[in-house]
């Protein structure tokens, strides 16, 4: 018997050799390669920085894809570095509303509509009619008026009919979205503090301004991370 150290799914492992069996084919060393989605992490991840920190080479330099198109028009306005509870989270949610919209600019129907990989139905346009879903389903119907019906499908809790865009625009759906952003920005303003509270009809239980803020906010930022490798599979586009 013998001993040899043989890589694997990208680590090394021993296995033990008989002198009349050869190696075992699928433990053969293979050059590895980078695939589409590191290169896409490390791209963002080098687009990601600190306000005034410079920004860095987007591609390491063991890749030999080309330089993608960077982000250069940013109209977003920051977070407040010292501001209160409910003027930070006012903030950050406008913040990432407009990331949202930037991710989409400049894009054409059929580029919004283009999905990430079968079988998902994830795409831009999508995402944009799903944050409009809620956007209603955490201010509008908690806050205001319970019975108000979904703005994408007839059945009271379905999150899944935003997905389909197959037969959607991009004027159908930011018409929908921001008119919703719209409502929900009215309805924080005139709250009387983050402990407004409210019910939310598919958990049937009492939640608070502050929750709702927090749990949008997470939203967003759940989605726009989908958005940054979706712009960038339509046309290269990185950055924000």
């Amino acid at each position: 018997m013998s001993l040899s150290f043989e890589r694997f799914g990208g680590a090394w492992h021993p296995f033990w050799h008989s002198k009349r069996s050869p190696p075992h084919p699928q433990l053969t060393a293979e050059p590895r390669t980078t695939t589409t989605c590191e290169t896409a992490f490390r791209r963002h991840c080098a687009e990601t920085r600190l306000p005034g920190e410079r920004r860095t080479d987007i591609l390491s330099a063991d890749t030999t894809e080309p330089r993608k198109m960077i982000m250069t028009s940013d109209d977003r306005v920051g977070p407040p570095l010292l501001g209160g509870e409910r003027e930070t989270l006012r903030a950050f949610l406008d913040y990432h509303r407009d990331t949202l919209a930037m991710k989409c600019a400049g894009l054409g129907d059929e580029q919004l509509r283009e999905r990430s990989m079968s079988p998902s139905t994830l795409s831009l346009l999508a995402l944009v009619r799903h944050l409009a879903e809620v956007e209603r389903a955490w201010f509008r119907r908690v806050f205001e008026d319970e019975a108000v019906p979904m703005v994408w499908s007839e059945k009271p809790f379905d999150f899944q009919a935003a997905y389909d865009a197959s037969a959607s625009t991009g004027a159908e759906a930011f018409a929908a979205w921001e008119a919703e952003v719209e409502t929900s920005r009215r309805i924080e303003r005139e709250a009387a503090s983050l402990d407004l509270v409210g019910r939310q009809p598919r958990w049937e239980k009492d939640v608070s301004l502050r929750m709702v803020m927090v749990h949008v906010l997470l939203e967003y930022g759940r989605h726009n991370g989908h958005a940054d490798l979706l712009r960038e599979g339509v046309d290269g586009t990185v950055g924000a």
